[in-house]
């Protein structure tokens, strides 16, 4: 498959999946298989023509996911670099859409009620 080609994945119009709690499983899983974490990633942020359509996506087995990802694009003639390439981007778009920690801390001392209207 030519890299020109609406199906192959350096052509893949990524967005982000709309699930938060996806998008964790997707990064917490790179530590036990980076490869597949990042076709998984792939496969979630896949949109529009040539999408993957064999793999379905069941939430928190990310592992899984990315296997059938693998076998579907290597089935289309797709390299395992190429493969590799394309869901690095992908996985670069859902690590950078995530609130970083120093955000997470704001955000929970912003919500912490101030004393005197717990009081009265």
């Amino acid at each position: 498959m030519k890299e020109n080609d609406k199906r192959h994945p350096s052509q893949a119009d990524l967005r982000l999946p709309p699930s938060f709690a996806s998008r964790y499983d997707v990064v917490a899983a790179i530590e036990a298989n980076p490869y597949r974490a990042m076709a998984a990633a792939l496969g979630l942020c896949w949109h529009g023509h040539g999408r993957i359509t064999s793999a379905k996506w069941t939430g928190g087995k990310v592992l899984d996911y990315g296997g059938a990802v693998i076998d579907e694009l290597m089935g289309r003639g797709i390299s395992y670099a190429e493969v590799a390439v394309a869901g690095a981007r992908a996985l670069d778009m859902i690590v950078e859409s995530l609130p970083k920690a120093g955000e997470v801390d704001a955000a929970a001392k912003n919500s912490e009620a101030p004393e005197e209207s717990l009081n009265g």
